[in-house]
């Protein structure tokens, strides 16, 4: 004869002994009957009850106190059968303690971010050892994704290579396509109007930043042959000026921090304090000698600079 244990007082008893349950998996409570009628009040106590509850029609809210229909409160087993919180106060409350846990969890972050990256991979390798074709799933979205979105991932490379080599400055795909409108969709270099691509003035190896004044439109092929070489083939440099003024006092920062330490400047250094200087004054510097008095005395009343070490 087949047996069941009850939840409550733990007995092993035949089926006979349980009400029906179309919930549960064997088609039974998990309470004998016994059992259900100590915990459940008799089937007359529970409609009078049920009366009771029905006779309620509103009620104040304990959180904002207004007085408001039973509708706009949930259920539970209190004696009017609705909580004491309406709903609205309710979902205020959830969103409050939603918004402080994800402060104090970005807050953790912060102060631990190796081991914040580490729980993430954990993670992620969990569930992808669950979905064996995901990974090559996505990956594959990926790469369909940054053929349709060049200049989207184009762009989200520039600021990270800037990022990388401490140049600063970012801009984004709407300016980029402002830029190509301002200038008519053509090539700054040629005319042409092949696809454009995104040219550094200063380059981004000679200190250039990568904002999008120092970045004009050119087809691959003048972007090509253009190289390293510091040409602004755009009329108005006037735009450059800020940006050459804020690299240069960027790295003659660096080179102060650099010499109070007691070590020597990079020559990748120099190369882009002479990018910034070329990009304020509109031509190509190889050494200091190069300047003129005027132009070195203009360099360094513009940002308070007296060596640059080169």
């Amino acid at each position: 004869m087949k047996t069941k244990r009850c939840s409550i007082c733990h007995e092993n008893k035949p089926l006979d002994a349980f009400t029906k349950d179309r919930s549960r998996p064997d088609g039974l409570r998990v309470q004998c009957r016994v059992c259900l009628t100590k915990v459940r009040p008799p089937r007359g106590v529970r409609a009078a009850q049920n009366e009771a509850k029905k006779k309620h029609t509103e009620k104040p809210c304990t959180t904002c106190g207004q007085v408001k229909p039973m509708t706009a409160f949930y259920r539970c087993d209190n004696v009017d059968g609705r909580q004491g919180q309406c709903k609205k106060c309710v979902a205020a409350y959830n969103k409050t303690m939603q918004e402080s846990r994800a402060a104090a969890n970005a807050v953790w972050r912060k102060n631990n971010i190796e081991r914040a990256r580490e729980q993430e991979k954990k993670r992620a390798r969990r569930y992808l050892a669950t979905k064996p074709g995901l990974r090559a799933k996505k990956l594959q979205y990926r790469r369909d994704w940054g053929k349709k979105n060049r200049d989207i991932t184009n762009a989200h490379r520039d600021n990270y290579e800037a990022r990388k080599k401490g140049n600063g400055g970012t801009h984004t795909t709407g300016q980029w396509k402002s830029l190509c409108v301002r200038y008519g969709n053509t090539c700054l270099c040629c005319g042409g109007t092949k696809p454009l691509t995104k040219d550094h003035v200063v380059p981004v190896s000679r200190g250039g930043c990568n904002d999008i004044s120092n970045i004009q439109p050119l087809c691959r092929s003048c972007n090509s042959s253009k190289r390293e070489m510091i040409i602004d083939f755009r009329g108005d440099k006037s735009s450059l000026v800020p940006t050459a003024l804020e690299s240069i006092s960027r790295q003659f920062s660096r080179f102060a921090a650099t010499h109070a330490a007691g070590l020597d400047v990079s020559s990748e250094g120099k190369d882009r304090v002479r990018g910034a200087v070329g990009m304020l004054l509109g031509k190509r510097i190889e050494s200091r000698a190069e300047l003129t008095a005027a132009e070195w005395a203009f360099c360094a009343n513009a940002v308070r600079m007296q060596k640059l070490f080169w």
